[in-house]
């Protein structure tokens, strides 16, 4: 009956990520298991499915080790098969996108619950036990779609889920592993909506021109992301998007280099007044948290909105400024540049420098809906 229930828990967790996200990884990676001392590595592989804060995750490992056994007087050559299997559900605080780490490209903490099986060797003869596990571990995001996985977990033995008792036992297993990112949108779509009047100024006459050049392409251009997801150091539509990596990718796409994070940004183009009003499409707005520095960018899209990759939003999204989630990003707008009309920076995108690349980190606006 316990068997059931604990499977039928399981089931229920794993349809929320399978339906809402389309994020995967296929991982390689060693282990060391302590009930397999016999064994120094284990070998191994998984795949995981979800990017919100439930994922799931098969992964299974082999390892093989030959040595001799005496018996009876007689030296024998034996090989020790050691395997281990999981299913386990992964848990992010951070909804996967990652949090600043130093100079780290981005890093999600997760922490697991699972349940499998392993060979133990309690007495140099290897048995099969049945295993109940958790633990913790990080993702640290690569680029280019790769991904470093540091993980620790405590197995005990779980008698309740076997057919046959085992001997009671409790095992640490530590792994290093290499994913492979793929998929990264959301199921969910961003619609465009009637906008609310806005107590943000309207357009002066001499601004409603629309803009030329790659700023006036770079919202259609964006428009093609919205609902990639939010990653922290993210620079493809594949694995996901930070702000400012949103920003070069779809200005880049118009033959347009622009620097790396917002804090380079805010030293390129023509600097701008902040008037909302008299902003163009395509024009770049920089925010910063209250007595921080600049730690965010979004493309004005016209209409007193702005288009982003925004943590608190989940990914490429439009936002109304008129909102109350809007108004927040109203209160943090600090600056605002201009990319000349024949679509080059003033500055160039390798002009300006900060020694170690401090990457823009995630945005505190009020999450939609609230």
């Amino acid at each position: 009956m316990l068997r059931k229930m604990l499977f039928a828990a399981l089931g229920a967790f794993m349809t929320a990520p399978l339906a809402a996200q389309s994020l995967g990884r296929v991982e390689l990676y060693v282990g060391h298991n302590d009930a397999l001392a016999a064994v120094p590595y284990l070998f191994g592989g998984g795949v995981s499915v979800g990017g919100g804060p439930v994922g799931l995750r098969l992964s299974g490992a082999l390892a093989t080790k030959s040595g001799t056994s005496n018996s009876l007087a007689q030296t024998q050559t034996v090989s020790l098969r050691a395997w281990t299997a999981d299913a386990d559900l992964l848990f992010s605080t951070n909804n996967w996108r990652g949090i600043p780490l130093g100079a780290i490209s981005g890093v999600s903490p997760y922490v697991l619950l699972g349940v499998g099986g392993q060979t133990t060797v309690p007495d140099s003869v290897a048995r099969t036990a049945a295993t109940w596990s958790y633990g913790a571990g990080a993702a640290i995001a690569m680029g280019a779609g790769f991904q470093l996985d540091l993980e620790a977990r405590l197995r005990q033995s779980a008698s309740w889920l076997a057919a046959t008792p085992a001997p009671a036992f409790r095992a640490s297993e530590y792994r290093v592993g290499l994913s492979i990112l793929f998929g990264g949108h959301h199921s969910g779509k961003n619609t465009r909506a009637t906008l609310p009047s806005s107590s943000i100024p309207a357009r002066s006459p001499g601004a409603s021109r629309p803009a030329v050049g790659a700023a006036a392409r770079v919202i259609p251009t964006g428009e093609r992301y919205l609902g990639v997801r939010y990653l922290y150091g993210g620079t493809s539509p594949e694995t996901g998007f930070d702000c400012s990596g949103f920003v070069q990718f779809v200005y880049a796409r118009q033959n347009v280099p622009l620097p790396r994070t917002s804090r380079q940004m805010a030293q390129t183009g023509q600097r701008l007044s902040l008037d909302f009003g008299a902003l163009r499409v395509g024009d770049l707005i920089m925010f910063a948290e209250d007595g921080e520095p600049i730690s965010h960018v979004a493309l004005y899209a016209g209409g007193n909105r702005i288009l982003h990759s925004s943590s608190s939003g989940g990914g490429v999204r439009y936002d109304d400024l008129s909102t109350k989630r809007g108004q927040w990003f109203v209160n943090h707008a600090v600056a605002a540049r201009r990319v000349v009309s024949d679509g080059r920076s003033l500055v160039s995108a390798l002009a300006f420098a900060e020694g170690v690349l401090h990457l823009d980190g995630p945005d505190h606006a009020p999450r939609p809906g609230r």
